[in-house]
């Protein structure tokens, strides 16, 4: 839980940063970005949302959410790689 709260801090504080959240299954990543939107809510961050793997803010950032071996971000994403792997 304590990346997706560093995770919508980043998106906080520079809403024009791209990040990737990679972990070892999709399912899993698409799981934590539900709880990810959840937090967002919270703090009055209501990125765009194409679905869960993909958010965008009205700044041009975002956060894509993959697997290991899954589609990897089509577009550069200068922000953090967020990894986990439990």
């Amino acid at each position: 839980m304590v990346v997706l709260h560093a995770l919508i801090w980043r998106l906080l504080h520079d809403p024009t940063r791209r990040h990737a959240y990679v972990t070892y299954a999709a399912q899993f990543a698409r799981d934590q970005m539900y709880w990810a939107a959840l937090l967002a809510h919270q703090v009055e961050l209501t990125p765009k949302s194409e679905s869960l793997e993909r958010w965008y803010t009205g700044q041009g950032g975002g956060v894509v959410a993959t697997a290991i071996g899954g589609p990897s971000p089509a577009t550069p994403w200068a922000g953090c790689w967020w990894w986990t792997t439990t």
